[in-house]
């Protein structure tokens, strides 16, 4: 009988070690399956990264989903763009600085001539940054964007855009460019690319 229970309980304690085992392997699956889904929502996985410069202080946006350039490439024409996105709290100096230059356009002086950086970049060989100097908002206005009857019918979500058009005195694209290889495998220096970066940020610093 003894002999029986020696043998039973190591048994068991397998059985429900290899249970124990199978969920882990399945949540971990389970967990890195939800990671690989997590892709942006652009072609080529690109990134829209906007930093404003503001005098009263710093704002990095990633939410926008829309820029357009409206001007900037043409000398003889004012640069120009325009951002579009939903509506959330990552926007609170930009919406402080179009409420003032609106209400009250003496504080042009403390609110106007703010500097931006737009970013986009896929993480790996595109890599384009645009500087936007002594800019101004001349534009603001939501729209609500719907899919008719589908989003009445709970098929969709409606979606509160805000839309920024904004004016500049100065504008510079920068793109990022990688020192040419050879065939036999040496470098050829390019006159921008003195020293290569390790990261696409550290180009632009």
């Amino acid at each position: 009988m003894k002999l029986q229970k020696d043998f039973v309980i190591p048994l068991v304690l397998i059985f429900v070690t290899s249970i124990i085992l199978l969920f882990t392997v399945q949540q971990s699956t389970t967990f890195g399956q939800t990671t690989s889904t997590e892709t942006s929502n652009s072609v080529n996985d690109v990134s829209l990264r906007v930093v404003f410069n503001f005098k009263v202080g710093v704002e990095e946006i990633t939410t926008f989903k829309v820029f357009n350039q409206l001007g900037g490439y043409d000398e003889t024409a004012s640069p120009k763009f325009e951002l579009h996105g939903i509506i959330d709290g990552s926007k609170q100096l930009l919406h402080e600085t179009t409420d003032a230059i609106y209400h009250n356009p003496s504080d042009r002086n403390q609110y106007g001539e703010f500097d931006v950086d737009i970013y986009l970049s896929d993480g790996t060989a595109t890599n384009i940054r645009f500087s936007y100097q002594k800019c101004d908002i001349k534009d603001y206005f939501m729209e609500t964007l719907y899919d008719k009857e589908e989003t009445y019918n709970g098929k969709t979500k409606f979606a509160y855009v805000e839309h920024f058009e904004i004016e500049c005195s100065g504008y510079h694209p920068l793109h990022q460019v990688k020192t040419q290889v050879t065939s036999d495998g040496s470098k050829i220096p390019l006159s921008i690319d003195k020293e290569e970066p390790e990261t696409w940020e550290d180009y632009f610093r």
